[in-house]
């Protein structure tokens, strides 16, 4: 419900939500039902690029704002959303900068981790399209599940350039409840196998290789060692976090590739 607040109190009003729901809680519908603009899908596609797709079918307006339902938005997201692409006639598509909410320390790692990277465009997944250009691109590749975020952005920039892209200053924040050292570590790994297909791509190949890099990684932390200043403690937690994160995601992303090879052959 925090998601569906959020959304319900925005100061730009003249929206169309939609809900897509596959789960088997016939509680959310119930909830949905309780927000006058919303319309409520109910979907047999269970990964969420396929789900996406889907909403974005059924909506009218000429701009899509793609929101998971652990998202909480600051209520001005809409509204500059609009104001960008009003604008400025080159804009396709727009990134919100990312924090996380949670409990425990390594909740708190990764959301000083994720203030990080608000200047750094190519880190932010764009969450804002033009309507058009999402259906040009025939939206997220259902087959992808894990990079889809990054993923469809580069195929959009490969074709119109990087003035296509920018970013607000308006904030999503994710409700990611207690992260886990263990649970983490499991995820990554589970999304390195989009990793494989995502590496290879032509409009992708170049984004993986910074976005895989881990000494660039740790000169983002370095350059913002002000931050270790603040609270030392949270700021190694983050690094170490990330170093995990890295081999735990670099470990899938060599099995599966291996698969893929052997598949091939």
């Amino acid at each position: 419900m925090r998601c569906l607040d959020s959304i319900s109190n925005q100061e730009y009003e003249n929206y169309e939500l939609i809900v897509v729901d596959s789960s088997n809680d016939s509680c959310i519908r119930k909830i949905v039902e309780q927000y006058p603009k919303a319309k409520y899908i109910k979907s047999k596609n269970y990964e969420r690029s396929a789900k996406r797709n889907e909403g974005a079918e059924l909506a009218e307006g000429k701009y899509l704002a793609i929101i998971d339902s652990d998202m909480i938005l600051d209520k001005t997201v809409i509204s500059e959303s609009y104001q960008r692409f009003s604008g400025d006639e080159s804009l396709r598509m727009l990134c919100i900068p990312e924090r996380s909410s949670g409990h425990g320390f390594w909740s708190r790692c990764k959301s000083l981790e994720r203030s990080l990277y608000d200047k750094i465009i190519w880190m932010q997944a764009a969450r804002v399209f033009k309507r058009e250009t999402f259906i040009e691109f025939n939206g997220y590749d259902p087959e992808n599940i894990g990079s889809e975020d990054y993923e469809l952005p580069r195929r959009v920039e490969y074709k119109y350039g990087t003035k296509c892209l920018s970013i607000i200053e308006s904030k999503v924040t994710q409700q990611e409840g207690k992260i886990t050292l263990l649970g983490q570590l499991r995820k990554k790994m589970y999304y390195s196998k989009s990793f494989v297909k995502y590496s290879q791509g032509i409009e992708t190949k170049e984004s993986f290789k910074l976005q895989s890099s881990l000494a660039y990684r740790y000169w983002i932390f370095f350059k913002h060692s002000n931050k270790a200043r603040e609270n030392f403690p949270l700021w190694a937690g983050a690094i170490l976090l990330k170093t995990l994160e890295f081999t735990a995601g670099g470990l899938g992303y060599i099995y599966y590739k291996s698969m893929s090879y052997v598949t091939k052959k």
